[in-house]
């Protein structure tokens, strides 16, 4: 759970290709961009952990199910602008670490709406996950699509690619 906990703190805006239309319910038209690419740096993340019994017995991890991060942290371009908020929960859901499975939900909040993702991550050494974006508001309204999550040393990347 440790390397994931900052993956939902991420942002910068890199807009590639053609744009994606979304009709929102009230027939309003929204356009999206193909892809979107977000970046947070480690450093600049806040998390909480909260260790549900059984506790951790030793400095070395061992998280359990039911243990749960709370992460929140500012977004950038990967020019280094600012260009929002992250907020993440990490819910232990099977396993031991390193080796454990979670449930993740984050909402990265730009200066034009919110885009809202969730999905699963099974720890298995590799140093990339993809969850869904289940939604938005603001010009990000009725989102789909994926992100592509990707954990480097120095931040974390996301690529949310747009549905049609």
């Amino acid at each position: 759970m440790t390397r994931k906990y900052p993956i939902t703190i991420a942002a910068a805006v890199v807009v590639a290709g053609a744009a994606v239309v979304i009709p929102n319910s009230s027939g309003q038209v929204s356009t999206l961009p193909d892809t979107l690419t977000l970046e947070m740096r480690h450093r600049e993340a806040k998390v909480a952990f909260v260790d549900e019994p059984p506790r951790m017995r030793t400095r070395r991890s061992s998280e359990s199910p039911g243990d749960t991060a709370i992460a929140r942290g500012r977004l950038r371009s990967r020019a280094g602008v600012p260009a929002g908020q992250v907020h993440s929960e990490f819910v232990v859901t099977g396993g031991r670490s390193p080796r454990t499975t979670e449930q993740a939900t984050g909402t990265l909040v730009l200066g034009d709406g919110q885009i809202a993702i969730h999905g699963a991550f099974a720890n298995t050494g590799s140093e990339k996950d993809v969850i869904a974006i289940i939604g938005g508001t603001g010009r990000y309204i009725g989102a789909r699509g994926s992100v592509e999550i990707v954990s480097g040393r120095r931040a974390v990347t996301f690529t949310l690619r747009f549905t049609r």
